[in-house]
């Protein structure tokens, strides 16, 4: 069984790969979020042969949805139309972990990429973290 998950953010989409067994979390790539977005996400989707996904959910500490909750609502069920079953597991401080690296397993370091500007992003990590949780869990 092969995953994707997914750090759903405003302005950058971080996603990550398991490998065929469904044991292994891998950062793949970050995507602007932007007009042709899903599109290229269907694509990576096809190429990678995804099973299932496993979708980021933004809560606060007090475990209340934060205001981006909506537009991973919506990214869910568009997936769900897809016919892909998807999970929803909690992001709370991935981001901020995987900038500041304390997940050394997965840490990397990052070359600027001067087109398009993406010099020190963390989504991918993040996704990965998101992807190793779930991962964890369901392989126990």
């Amino acid at each position: 069984m092969k995953y994707l998950a997914i750090d759903y953010g405003k302005k950058y989409i971080g996603l990550a790969v398991s490998d065929s067994a469904g044991k292994v979390a891998m950062p793949l790539k970050v995507l602007e979020n932007n007009h042709v977005f899903f599109d290229e996400l269907k694509k990576i989707i096809s190429e990678q042969s995804v099973d299932e996904i496993v979708l980021g959910k933004s809560e606060n500490l007090k475990g209340e949805n934060n205001f981006i909750q909506k537009e991973i609502d919506i990214l869910k069920e568009k997936l769900e139309n897809l016919d892909l079953k998807v999970h929803l597991i909690n992001e709370v401080f991935t981001s901020m972990e995987a900038k500041w690296g304390l997940e050394k397993d997965i840490r990397r370091p990052r070359r600027p990429d001067k087109k398009n500007k993406k010099e020190g992003r963390v989504d991918d990590r993040a996704a990965t973290m998101i992807l190793k949780t779930f991962l964890e869990k369901i392989n126990d």
